[in-house]
């Protein structure tokens, strides 16, 4: 009987941790019309703040993601003062994928915030876009306020 047992020692740890991926259609701010998804502020934004709330404590606490949308509210900002600017601010704006990157290798977001700046920044090719990015971010962050997650920070 002890010879049907896996080998694997760590078999069922790896059955405890679940492979968190947010799918890609929640994260796809406009429909095919090129109209904002009446979904996007709402329930799509809902369901990636669970998602971020899913973390460990230490990860994707509200304080960092804070850091990262006052970052592109900033940007939005200068946008909006001056949109002439956009093509210039552009760098700055995909930087932000660099930025997440380096604060998911210390620690401080999930791979699922990485994907979440990812992919709304290939979405932001115009002044119109940083803004729906802007609104989508503003609406996680509302949801994500009010996970117990985000009532802790």
């Amino acid at each position: 009987m002890y010879n049907n047992r896996p080998h694997n020692r760590n078999h069922n740890r790896h059955n405890q941790y679940r492979e968190i991926q947010i799918d890609p259609e929640l994260l796809k701010f406009y429909d095919s019309n090129g109209n904002v998804k009446p979904k996007a502020y709402d329930t799509n934004a809902q369901e990636i703040s669970k998602i971020f709330a899913e973390s460990s404590r230490e990860i994707n606490t509200y304080t960092q993601l804070r850091h990262f949308y006052d970052e592109v509210v900033s940007l939005n900002d200068k946008i909006e003062e001056n949109p002439s600017s956009f093509n210039e601010l552009l760098p700055l704006i995909k930087m932000l994928n660099a930025k997440a990157a380096y604060a998911q290798g210390r620690k401080k977001v999930s791979k699922e915030f990485v994907q979440f700046i990812s992919e709304s920044l290939k979405q932001v090719k115009t002044p119109k876009d940083m803004k729906t990015f802007k609104t989508f971010f503003e609406a996680v962050m509302g949801f994500y306020k009010a996970t117990d997650k985000g009532r802790r920070s």
